[in-house]
């Protein structure tokens, strides 16, 4: 699952025609595709995708830094993938608030304050098999190392499965400063 946001332009896209999806139009396809990934690196504001692992961690952020920008609803509509719209002015207000706190250290900060906060949780049970180290593979009782915690019967915190890049953060600076607004799908 991914985050894929959709500045509101006014941007014009590559457009496709059905018979390159036919099984002989592999050129087309090719062509088409080059064309969109020229064209999105050419208009930062036009799209902007992140994966969930990534996401979550992003908007933790800017739901952080800009919780006197974004509503509740706002919020919200951030933490799903159902094209929910942050208008042009917030989104001039996120990239102008996010710009000064990457350059001031905030977001650095942030970054090293999340770090020791995931240091500091504690190691959970392993969910995959259930704190007994192996698994049973079939119904003959042949089991293996759990490939969830290596035979340790416990892990990491789930939330160690998110990511934090300062990459990204320019990355989406860039982008909202070029979108004019963006629905998140």
């Amino acid at each position: 699952m991914g985050f894929d946001l959709y500045g509101e332009g006014p941007f014009n896209p590559p457009k496709d025609n059905d018979d390159m999806w036919e099984d002989k139009n592999f050129e087309k396809r090719e062509k088409y595709f080059a064309e969109k990934r020229k064209f999105e690196r050419d208009n930062p504001g036009y799209y902007f995708h992140a994966n969930v692992w990534y996401w979550r961690p992003l908007w933790n952020l800017i739901t952080n830094l800009c919780e006197d920008i974004l509503t509740i609803k706002d919020v919200e509509g951030g933490m799903y993938n159902d094209f929910y719209l942050i208008n042009k002015t917030k989104t001039r207000r996120i990239a102008k608030r996010l710009d000064k706190a990457m350059k001031n250290g905030d977001i650095q900060k942030w970054k090293q304050d999340r770090k020791e906060h995931l240091e500091s949780l504690p190691l959970i049970e392993c969910n995959i098999c259930d704190g007994k180290g192996y698994r049973n593979l079939d119904d003959s009782g042949v089991s293996t190392v759990c490939n969830g915690c290596q035979g340790k019967k416990e892990r990491p915190h789930f939330d160690h499965n998110y990511v934090f890049e300062l990459k990204a953060v320019e990355d989406f600076i860039q982008f909202c400063k070029s979108s004019g607004g963006f629905k998140i799908g």
